[in-house]
């Protein structure tokens, strides 16, 4: 079958820039490839522009940006509103408007580790009892993260629960065997998002986090994973849990983007569109923020506690 596009190709700028009161705002700036044409395998740098910030119609930074991005000395603030401005030499001014939230609080407790069935290793197991956040947040989203030594927080990529009130795009429906540990939903793709109008109802939210093959470490002094004359020594892991409450732009984006990197369902569904907030160009700029809880400390006194009552048998 002979098919023919008459489409526009022209090279777009694009800009990512997500922001939160934790960081300085920065961002990249690129030019879109022609993919129909451009046999070139990555995004060009836009060279040299113009960059300018706006938080609540006031100008807070004005600077030069080069070799595809710009910093600022700006820390956007919770419940301010931000418009950035580009000037791109023989393009014209690209522009994105979004809000930094209000953060989101909550109480939640570490409740604790099942050891696991079989080849399965334990599931560390969590509650959030409570939330107050913005009326104006579309949803919240639940992640985790867990360093082992001293190494780098490493993203948690499945949660384990039943919670029919959570959104289920990312979940997976499983039956096995240790379901008693877990729960049948596992949810993928490094987070749990629980809409606005079901947050009450989804609360408690009871959920799981499968322990790390890693989290039984290596010996003082090794530079490796290698286990030496089989002994092996527990570090007690860093796990900590952060509730992000998105901006609208955040949750679109996050949400298609996602959607739109696992297929929708098969090759027949209709392709889903990745939101985009950039006037004159493609990209996103959106904020957020997130209230982090650490239980280090929680998990160390269980560890203790096993190793007493082992000590005592």
């Amino acid at each position: 079958m002979d098919s023919y596009f008459d489409g526009d190709f022209t090279p777009k700028v694009i800009l990512n820039s997500v922001i939160n009161p934790d960081s300085l705002i920065v961002g990249a700036v690129l030019w879109s490839k022609d993919n129909y044409n451009d046999t070139k395998s990555s995004f060009e740098k836009v060279d040299v522009f113009h960059a300018k910030i706006y938080e609540d119609s006031t100008l807070v930074y004005d600077g030069k940006g080069e070799n595809g991005e710009f910093r600022t000395n700006v820390y956007p603030q919770q419940g301010s509103d931000y418009r950035v401005v580009l000037s791109v030499p023989n393009y014209g001014d690209v522009s994105a408007s979004t809000t930094v939230p209000t953060i989101t609080t909550y109480k939640s407790i570490y409740r604790g580790e099942k050891p696991g069935t079989g080849a399965y290793y334990g599931y560390k197991h969590f509650t959030i009892d409570s939330v107050v956040t913005s009326l104006k947040s579309r949803a919240i989203w639940v992640k985790s993260e867990t360093r082992y030594s001293n190494g780098p927080f490493i993203n948690t990529k499945k949660f384990f629960m039943d919670n029919p009130f959570t959104d289920q795009i990312n979940v997976e429906k499983d039956e096995p065997f240790d379901i008693d540990e877990r729960g049948t939903e596992i949810y993928q793709n490094h987070f749990i998002r629980i809409p606005y109008s079901n947050i009450e109802l989804a609360l408690p939210l009871k959920f799981a986090v499968q322990k790390h093959g890693d989290e039984w470490g290596r010996l003082p002094g090794e530079d490796d994973w290698g286990y030496p004359n089989g002994e092996v020594v527990a570090f007690p892991p860093c796990v900590n849990l952060l509730v992000i409450t998105p901006s609208d732009d955040y949750d679109k984006y996050y949400k298609t983007a996602y959607r739109n990197s696992t297929g929708n369902g098969g090759i027949f569904n209709e392709a889903v569109k990745v939101y985009s907030n950039i006037n004159n160009g493609i990209g996103i700029f959106a904020g957020y923020v997130s209230e982090q809880h650490s239980y280090q400390a929680e998990i160390e006194q269980q560890i203790e506690q096993q190793t007493e009552q082992k000590t005592e048998k």
